[in-house]
């Protein structure tokens, strides 16, 4: 064990050895003697001391002098028994430098010796002093700032505060700290506190203004620069630090204002600065500079720029100016004129200082002002006194005297010397007025005034009204005496001082003759106005008469009676209040005067008719002396013209009469014409001769014209009434002027007229108008244009002139014109009066009424435009208007096809087709060459071109296309190639054109006008292989028959010429079907319920019972079954089709009527399939190809259709589902949410029926009838989509 217990003691000893050798402490045994008696190597490592060294040296040797006797303190205390103490001292090091110890020494009691253990503490003492050290340099920093420095927490509380703070603010720092920042912040800005605290908080750092209250109430501003810190416990706080700049604020507002006062008085003066660098050729100019010189803002200036702008012999002023400041130090300040930039001639002043530095001129600066003003003004006071000079030197019929205070005359003019007979010299400088004065008149003047003989020329200047004149008498030099008038006035200089009097005189003594003169004229004037034809009376200012004319006093009932100084009140006291006050106001200067006046004189049975005029008359001081009343009696007058006003209107309502008439005959004409047009159109069907075929082709074609004239009378009727109206619906504009141009090309291409078709590609395709009446307009204006143009060409075009703005409104242009004969200038107007033509021949070689182009103007009208003509005699004419219509989009149209051809021989002799059909090619990235004929084309494919296709005309001079397809194939059969040809011809050559294509087997061929739309289907099947595919269109002659073998048809019309005439057409067509005729709609209601018809033919007039009445019976009566009914009419107004429709009936029918009209009505609803169809959806209102080409659906396999189908039937239940749940009426801001949501889609759906019930309730409101015709529409359309969707594959 003991063994054991000693190697445990020496293994201890070991790891102390190692410990003592190794450690970076000091250890140290300190004998009872003060010296050291063992040290560890760490000694030599800290202090430099080596153990030899060191050893046997007392301790006090090497600590440093000031702590000796700490440290000897805190040993004494070991032997007085304490076990262990701690201290700081210094030691020594070998370098001479003293290292900071932190010792823990205990005694050894048995020996008396003392173990100590020391570390390192250099290092923390020098960072503790350091810190020490900032924080003493920080708190006299703080204490003696001169800016405002504090401390605060996030609560705004004041923790520190220095002495220039608080002394800023007036109070002393003990007063400050514990206050919040919102107590020395003014009211206004206090509520920024606690968003200073916020902001600081979150962004720790916070620049900016604020301002402080003082204690004597004003205010401090401040720049501060804010940070938030932490102490050592985590606690925030704020170090704010501040500069008082309330000075520079006030300062720099003051230095803004007076920039801007100076900036603005420079801009009021007109001077503008400017300097030159020279050295760096930097040149500048100020604002104002520029303004005088008429440059803009960016204008770069240069000295031969600015030199440029003076004119001679001004420039070379001042390039000597300039020249002599660059080269001897010269300043200049001259005058000048310039010219600027905008060609005005000014005046300027340019003052100019060169800046020399080392002999050498470096800068030249100066201001530029405008002194145009100025100068002007000069000029003009220079001209205006010579104007002066001269006029008193050349009024020789005024004198005009000007004298100094003292009365020297100083100005005695040549009107002077011509009235006195002195000259100038004899008076100026030597006489006063009084030498030429009456002198006892003078005297008595002067006596009058109190004034001596010169002063009472003062005194009257000083007495009189500017301007007053005076009678005064003059001695001439001769001693003659003449009266003057004299006006005497002062003379002032410019500071308003008095400088002298003029004494302005003329010449009276004539005058005093024509006063005299007057008088005999008074007495005459007074005998004209006695005299006088006119009623005239004279008032003086009390309304007294003296003067009046026989007529008046006649007129008045007067006569007899004298009138002189009586009250005109008391001779006539029945007059009216409203003139009294006329008179009042005529005696303060007003002319006052009436058209007419009615009133009922007393006894007068009838109105009397005034027209009169109250105005002054003056004295010949200018003074009101009275009144003039001149009065004139039209009761005569307006008793007639109220007699012509009857008549007007007797006419006028003539007028209506005769146009209700005119409607009314022309509605009965329509009904035998209707059986002439339509049994002629059977009969020229059957087997004729040539000469039968002549007759009623005459018949046919008379009978078509004298609709056409009845058609234009009823159109002018109406428009005269006022009783047309548009009929606004939504159209496909180029379906439209398809039919527009298929609609006149026959009667232009039979004239060997060229048609020209251009309707640009940038228009929308649907518009909302009257189709009727804008096909009217163009229609009347090509058969015009066809009717007067006996070669070359007519032409339709359109295309829009604006964009579309937010509610898709678009202004289109149409363009008709010709190279017919032309208008002259003087008679382009005439030709839109009514019944007028551009000349009386032209009536008798080419026919007409003269209505065309008056009612198509008038229709213009109704649509806000005009038609408006340009023309050249002999070379043609253009006519054109612009219309402003809402507009739509319709679904993109595609061939999938036409990709392949890439490069086209177009060959066409008219100039204006090829440009139509290069853009037309153009549109879908078709290249083309083009050939004016015939041998052209052949030119080009001999030099080896190549093309998918050649659009060949075939009217062409010279080789027409046919004979060019000829050769064409020749070549082609010798090459071994054969390009594909589409050719273009008129419809009259059908025959002839059908047979040479089969001979050449040209693949397409299109009648002209040329469509963009054909072009591109034609194009499009020419890659087609299959035959079947490329022949897609419809036989027409197949088209018209009837797809039904049999047909019960009820017939109701009372007009038996119109009965058989459809019997016969049906019959002819059907022969199996079943005619059952009514007379009246009541017969009509009952045999339809005996006889079940597949159509009915329902004429609108019937006695008994019209066909509105009889369809809404059928209607009630049969509910289950809905059986087609088309409308028969011969009225086509505005609503007609609209009023139809509402009754019940299903489509409509204007007479006269011929065989295919009411074939394609019985192909369109006697048909079983569409009934069937019919009966379950509506009149078809789902257009499902519409939707498939917004799609982009080739197929009707496409999901996207199917998805689409179901949310537009799910979009129409719910809308459904909530009109049915509420009174939609009275909300409707919901009802408009609605029509806008749903607009849009059924637009795109092809929905057109619940389109137009979304327009039209839209327009008109939720009504409690248009929202019944809008749930009426959702429920065909909610059908009609299931429909579509169950039929989907």
């Amino acid at each position: 064990m003991l063994n054991q217990s000693a190697a445990a003691r020496n293994e201890e000893m070991e790891h102390f050895r190692k410990f003592f050798l190794l450690s970076n402490d000091l250890f140290c045994l300190v004998g009872s003697n003060g010296t050291f008696e063992m040290v560890n190597p760490a000694f030599s490592r800290a202090l430099g001391w080596k153990p030899e060294e060191i050893l046997g040296r007392p301790v006090f040797d090497i600590i440093h002098p000031e702590d000796v006797d700490s440290s000897g303190e805190q040993l004494k205390g070991l032997n007085e028994g304490i076990d262990t103490v701690n201290f700081v001292n210094r030691m020594r090091t070998t370098a001479g430098e003293y290292v900071w110890l932190q010792w823990m020494a205990s005694p050894e009691v048995s020996s008396g010796h003392i173990f100590a253990v020391g570390r390192d503490i250099s290092q923390v003492v020098r960072q503790e002093r350091q810190l020490q050290e900032s924080e003493h340099q920080f708190r006299v920093f703080f204490n003696n700032s001169r800016g405002m420095m504090c401390m605060h927490d996030l609560d705004g509380k004041l923790l520190a505060v220095n002495r220039a703070s608080a002394e800023s603010l007036g109070y002393q720092p003990a007063e400050l700290i514990g206050r919040m920042l919102w107590e020395i912040v003014p009211p206004a800005f206090r509520e920024g506190v606690q968003e200073y605290l916020g902001t600081i908080e979150s962004e720790k750092q916070v620049t900016g203004l604020m301002r402080t209250l003082h204690r004597d109430g004003s205010t401090r501003i401040w720049l501060y620069n804010n940070v938030l810190e932490y102490s050592i416990d985590g606690n925030p706080y704020i170090i704010a630090n501040a500069l008082d700049i309330t000075e520079r604020h006030a300062l720099e507002k003051d230095l803004k204002w007076t920039t801007e006062m100076l900036e603005q008085t420079n801009s009021v003066a007109r001077i503008g600065f400017w300097h030159l660098d020279l050295e760096k050729q930097l040149p500048y100019w100020s604002d104002v500079t520029r303004h005088i010189h008429e440059v803009g803002d960016d204008f770069v200036p240069t000295l031969e720029g600015a030199l440029a702008f003076y004119k001679e012999p001004y420039r070379a002023v001042i390039e000597n100016a300039v020249n002599r400041g660059i080269e001897f130090n010269e300043p200049w300040d001259v005058e000048l004129e310039i010219v600027t930039a905008k060609g005005r001639n000014i005046w300027v002043r340019s003052i100019g200082s060169p800046e020399f530095r080392d002999g050498r001129c470096v800068r030249l600066y100066g201001t530029f002002q405008d002194i145009d003003r100025q100068k002007r003004l000069e000029e003009e006071i220079q001209r205006s006194r010579k104007l002066l000079e001269d006029i008193l030197q050349s009024a020789t019929d005024v004198s005009v005297i000007a004298t100094a205070l003292d009365g020297t005359i100083t100005l005695f003019n040549r009107g002077a010397e011509n009235l006195l007979g002195y000259s100038s010299r004899e008076m100026v400088g030597k006489q006063t007025p009084v030498s030429f004065h009456e002198p006892a008149e003078l005297s008595e003047r002067a006596a009058a005034k109190g004034v001596g003989l010169v002063d009472i020329f003062a005194k009257e200047a000083v007495d009189q009204r500017p301007g007053a004149q005076q009678e005064w008498t003059y001695i001439r030099k001769g001693g003659s005496a003449v009266n003057v008038s004299l006006v005497i006035s002062a003379i002032h200089n410019m500071n308003n001082e008095l400088t002298g009097y003029l004494h302005i005189a003329t010449d009276i003594t004539d005058r005093k003759k024509a006063e005299q003169l007057l008088l005999d004229e008074k007495a005459k004037l007074s005998a004209f106005v006695k005299h006088t034809p006119a009623a005239v009376v004279m008032l003086d200012k009390r309304l007294r008469i003296i003067a009046y004319s026989n007529a008046w006093q006649e007129d008045n009932q007067l006569k007899g009676q004298q009138l002189y100084g009586k009250m005109v009140y008391d001779l006539l006291p029945n007059i009216p209040a409203g003139f009294k006050q006329i008179y009042r106001d005529t005696l303060a200067g007003k002319v006052d005067k009436n058209g007419e006046f009615i009133w009922r004189p007393p006894g007068w049975e009838h109105d009397q008719h005034l027209h009169w005029e109250v105005r002054p008359w003056f004295h010949h001081d200018g003074g009101i002396g009275g009144i003039t009343i001149l009065t004139e009696d039209v009761t005569a007058n307006a008793m007639h013209q109220e007699e012509l006003q009857q008549a007007k209107q007797l006419a006028e309502q003539a007028s209506v009469a005769k146009s209700e008439f005119l409607a009314n005959m022309s509605h009965e004409i329509r009904t035998p014409l209707n059986g002439i047009i339509g049994f002629t159109d059977l009969v020229l069907k059957t087997r004729l001769n040539e000469v039968q075929h002549q007759y009623l082709s005459i018949v046919n074609q008379s009978a078509s014209t004298l609709l056409n004239i009845i058609n234009d009378i009823l159109d002018f009727s109406k428009i005269e009434a006022g009783k047309l109206e548009l009929d606004i619906q939504k159209q496909d504009i180029f379906e439209v002027s398809s039919q527009v141009s298929d609609m006149v090309k026959f009667q232009a291409q039979s004239k060997g007229l060229e048609m020209i078709y251009d309707v640009s590609a940038d228009l929308p395709r649907f518009i909302w108008t009257d189709q009727l009446r804008l096909k009217q307009i163009l229609v009347n204006l090509l058969s015009n244009a066809v009717k007067f143009t006996e070669k070359g060409e007519v032409g339709l075009k359109i295309y829009p002139v604006s964009p579309a703005n937010a509610a898709f409104y678009r202004t289109l242009r149409f363009e008709v014109s010709d190279t017919g004969i032309g208008i002259r200038k003087e008679r382009q107007e005439k030709i839109f009066e009514a019944f007028s033509q551009e000349d009386i021949s032209i009536t008798k070689r080419y026919g007409g009424t003269g209505l065309g182009l008056t009612i198509s103007n008038k229709l213009l009208a109704l649509m806000n435009s005009r038609l408006q003509l340009e023309s050249i005699p002999g070379e043609g004419s253009t006519f054109f208007f612009e219309i402003t219509v809402e507009t739509a989009d319709g679904p993109p149209v595609t061939w999938q096809h036409i990709e392949a051809v890439k490069k086209i021989l177009v060959t066409d002799d008219n100039e204006h087709n090829r440009t139509i059909l290069q853009q037309m090619l153009l549109l879908k990235g078709i290249e083309t060459d083009m050939a004016r004929s015939g041998f052209e084309a052949l030119q080009l494919l001999m030099e080896g071109r190549t093309y998918d296709a050649v659009l060949m005309d075939y009217h062409m001079p010279v080789m027409d296309g046919l004979e060019t397809l000829r050769k064409m194939r020749q070549m082609a059969d010798q090459l071994g190639t054969w390009t594909p040809v589409v050719l273009l011809y008129s419809s009259s050559d059908d025959e002839t054109v059908q047979r040479v294509c089969e001979e050449l087997k040209v693949e397409q061929r299109l009648v002209k006008p040329v469509k963009m739309q054909d072009l591109y289907n034609a194009l499009a099947h020419l890659s087609l292989k299959d035959p079947e595919l490329m022949n897609t269109a419809p036989d027409a002659a197949h088209k018209r028959q009837p797809e039904r073998t049999s047909l019960k048809v009820l017939l109701a019309e009372d007009n038996n010429v119109n009965m058989l005439l459809i019997k016969t057409i049906i019959t002819r067509s059907v022969p199996m079907s079943t005619i059952v005729e009514a007379r009246t709609g009541l017969e009509a209601v009952a045999l339809y319920a005996q006889e079940q018809p597949d159509l009915v033919f329902m004429d609108i007039q019937m006695p008994e019972m019209n066909g509105y009445d009889a369809t809404r019976r059928i209607r009630e009566l049969h509910p289950q079954q809905h059986t087609p009914i088309v409308a028969l009419t011969a009225g086509n107004t505005k609503g007609e089709r609209e009023r139809c429709i509402a009754a019940g009936m299903d489509d409509f029918l204007s007479k006269p009527f011929v065989e295919d009209e009411i074939l394609a009505l019985v192909n369109k609803w006697g048909s079983g399939e569409e009934q069937a169809v019919r009966e379950t959806a509506g009149n078809q209102p789902l257009e499902l190809s519409v939707l498939m080409g917004y799609l982009g659906s080739e197929t009707k396999r496409d999901p996207l259709l199917r998805e689409t189908l179901s949310l537009l039937l799910d979009d129409c239940k719910s809308v459904k589902q909530e009109m049915e749940g509420q009174d939609m009426s009275q909300k409707p801001k919901r009802i408009r949410e609605i029509c806008h949501s749903m607009r849009s889609v059924t637009t795109y759906a092809g929905l057109t029926g619940l389109e137009k019930a979304i327009r039209d309730t839209e327009a008109n409101g939720p009504a409690t009838e248009q929202l019944q015709v809008l749930a009426a529409e959702l429920d065909k359309a909610i059908v009609a989509v299931q429909l579509a969707l169950d039929q989907l594959p």
